[in-house]
């Protein structure tokens, strides 16, 4: 388990280089109203933070109502060592296999991290 920065005031766990997050966010507040976290757990407080940053930087677009359901992964995705962070739009209301490869999207940890 290795400790990984996401702002100045915000770290997350990263277990083996590796971190999932399934987010619901309620479109017209912009708050997460769900969370949960495959290897470590998050406070709602540090979720909140994490996908504010991502809705600024335009990697999460809140579409449909009234809700935004969002998978966060921070994984290795090529044979380098350099660390993504990608999300994954879904929808509930729809087949698991429907997802919203429009409003996807990748970006390197370290980039994301220049980032205010």
């Amino acid at each position: 388990m290795t400790t990984t920065k996401i702002s100045k005031r915000l770290e997350l766990s990263i277990n083996d280089d590796s971190q999932q997050y399934e987010v619901k966010i309620d479109n017209l507040t912009k708050k997460v109203v769900y969370h949960s976290s495959e290897f470590s757990p998050i406070s709602l407080e540090q979720i909140q933070k994490l996908v504010d940053k991502m809705i600024r930087l335009k990697m999460i677009t809140l579409f449909g109502r009234p809700f935004t359901s969002v998978n966060i992964s921070l994984d290795s995705i090529d044979e380098t060592d350099d660390l993504y962070i990608e999300t994954f739009h879904t929808n509930p209301n729809l087949p698991d296999d429907e997802l919203f490869d429009d409003y996807d999207r990748v970006m390197k940890y370290d980039e994301f991290l220049e980032f205010l």
